[in-house]
């Protein structure tokens, strides 16, 4: 595993847990027992575009000028007000979490294994964002052939588009990685997030929702709408599924070569930087 996955992670909910061991309104504690002296684990958290972080290193540095570049890109989503619902869980899929986030930025399998149904967004039109010291995103801007573009079978929005939006803003969208636990593909008309939980080195549970602008609930067919998008999202889940299963089972054999990256890829080696940095930080000290 990571070294860095215990460092980051969204929170999704908050639980109650309910009394157990004494009947209720009789505390079983030691009338010595005290609270200050074995509080529970103290985590910082920090809200970052209606997502809450969690981080276990209290001497972490800050999440959010980690992500500077995609505050301005953003703002016009106003995704702090947006409506959410949940869409499906993908458990037990079997490859690591990286291969995970590989394949999530990577723009140049998009024209090739989602081929016909991402000709809006091909391979070749992306922008990468420059690498500096301290980012704590892999980001890029897809650049689409038409307005208004979106990741169904019409290959249109289907809801209303976010009303802030500008033109040059309808006609391209963003894909977005915050390792290890975040990935949010963008449209104009939802932001379709990726919680990723990893369960061991082969293993992750996928958590998939939406965000829209509120005027959506107000759509007559908002259901069966919503319905078409989350299938439209599900048609590329399918592919990448197949692709990242064969994609792990193939890094396991030392006869797996490895190329050079395209021109296409540029995502791909900042997630390596921004990995390479962790392992570092985080490896034993073979001095000692």
């Amino acid at each position: 595993m990571c070294c860095a996955c215990s460092r980051r992670c969204a929170v999704t909910a908050v639980r109650s847990w309910p009394r157990t061991g004494a009947r209720a309104g009789r505390s079983c504690a030691r009338t010595t027992f005290d609270k200050k002296e074995h509080p529970l684990p103290s985590l910082r958290v920090e809200e970052w575009q209606g997502f809450v972080f969690c981080n276990m290193d209290q001497e972490a540095p800050p999440l959010a000028p980690g992500l500077s570049e995609l505050g301005p890109l953003l703002e016009h989503f106003d995704l702090p007000s947006s409506t959410t619902l949940e869409g499906k869980t993908l458990r037990d899929l079997p490859w690591n979490w990286k291969v995970m986030m590989e394949n999530f930025n990577d723009p140049y399998h998009a024209s090739r294994l989602h081929e016909p149904l991402q000709t809006f967004a091909p391979s070749g039109m992306s922008d990468f964002f420059e690498w500096r010291d301290g980012i704590g995103h892999i980001s890029r801007i897809q650049h689409f052939t038409q307005i208004d573009g979106s990741f169904n079978p019409t290959m249109k929005c289907l809801m209303p588009v976010f009303p802030r939006l500008t033109t040059e803003e309808r006609k391209q969208g963003m894909f977005v990685l915050i390792p290890p636990t975040l990935a949010l593909a963008i449209v104009p008309d939802e932001v379709a997030y990726f919680l990723i939980r990893p369960q061991d080195a082969n293993t992750i549970t996928i958590d998939i929702g939406y965000c829209f602008d509120p005027s959506a609930l107000q759509v007559p067919l908002f259901k069966q709408l919503f319905a078409a998008a989350e299938a439209g999202v599900n048609n590329f889940n399918v592919q990448d599924v197949y692709a990242n299963t064969i994609v792990q089972r193939g890094l396991k054999s030392r006869f797996g070569p490895r190329g050079r990256y395209s021109w296409q890829e540029g995502t791909l080696p900042q997630l390596n930087r921004w990995l390479v940095q962790r392992y570092r930080r985080h490896w034993p000290d073979t001095k000692s």
